[in-house]
């Protein structure tokens, strides 16, 4: 039986330039495709993960991105004022906001809070290294250096969610970025996060967050609004930021459908 070599098609009409050497490579089961849960492999769960859609540039060309953290200065937001906007809330941000995506790559979270999670109207993406929902979008980290990428589906760097999420964002189109929450420092109660002190950091927590917002400064490829506590920009008040981009409110269900359409290209 003779095989017929697929024609590659290649990436050439972005509309930025993210600063990155090489494209990433994929090993050939790097994440699952929609089309390997629709076969007859022995799967106990499905899992869509975004592929790059060759005919359009983007999903999301030139919508700000409002990436939500979970720092202690979130709790002196309004986060109401995102309602008609896109967000991206990080880890345990739906226990005060559900975001236009929820996005997290610790396991943990997954087993603590599956029911609420599941609960909320975001699409929900997580490191699709595991899943037992149909609910839940794959991302794959394909390598420990950040680094951007023009591909969704592979994210590059490890220790920092806001970073890759921040990657993430400008693969789909996003212009420009918004950081909330995003502080890389204890208040002065000693609390870690939004809702208290986290468990889960370590003495190493904050030396990796602010290492990825040096990246971040150094390298991201569009404007970034800082309305966190960290000294790397300027700092925006939210309400004064969202009037000096001036962003469409276009809505939640607006921006879901457009990556739900997306997801579901075969």
């Amino acid at each position: 039986m003779s095989h017929q070599k697929k024609k590659i098609i290649s990436i050439n009409k972005l509309t930025i330039k993210p600063s990155f050497n090489k494209p990433v490579s994929h090993k050939k089961n790097d994440f699952i495709r929609n089309d390997i849960v629709k076969s007859n492999i022995n799967l106990n769960y499905k899992k869509k993960t975004i592929r790059r859609n060759h005919k359009k540039d983007f999903i999301l060309k030139d919508v700000p991105a409002f990436i939500l953290g979970n720092a202690p200065s979130l709790n002196k937001q309004n986060l109401s004022l995102l309602d008609d906007y896109f967000t991206i809330g990080l880890n345990r941000i739906f226990q005060v906001y559900d975001p236009t995506i929820l996005f997290w790559q610790d396991k943990k979270i997954w087993k603590e809070y599956q029911q609420e999670i599941l609960e909320q109207k975001s699409l929900k993406f997580c490191r699709n290294c595991f899943d037992t929902s149909s609910d839940l979008n794959g991302f794959v980290l394909a390598s420990n250096k950040a680094d951007f990428n023009s591909e969704p589906q592979s994210i590059n760097g490890r220790g920092n969610t806001g970073v890759i999420s921040v990657q993430f964002a400008i693969a789909l189109g996003c212009n420009p970025i918004i950081l909330i929450g995003m502080d890389c420092k204890y208040d002065k109660d000693g609390n870690t996060d939004f809702f208290g002190k986290n468990p889960d950091h370590k003495e190493y927590t904050l030396r990796l967050c602010l290492k990825g917002l040096r990246f971040l400064k150094q390298k991201c490829p569009v404007p970034i609004y800082n309305c966190s506590e960290n000294s790397l920009w300027k700092s925006w008040e939210l309400e004064d930021a969202i009037k000096n981009i001036n962003p469409e409110p276009l809505g939640r269900e607006y921006y879901q459908n457009k990556i739900n359409k997306y997801l579901n290209k075969e």
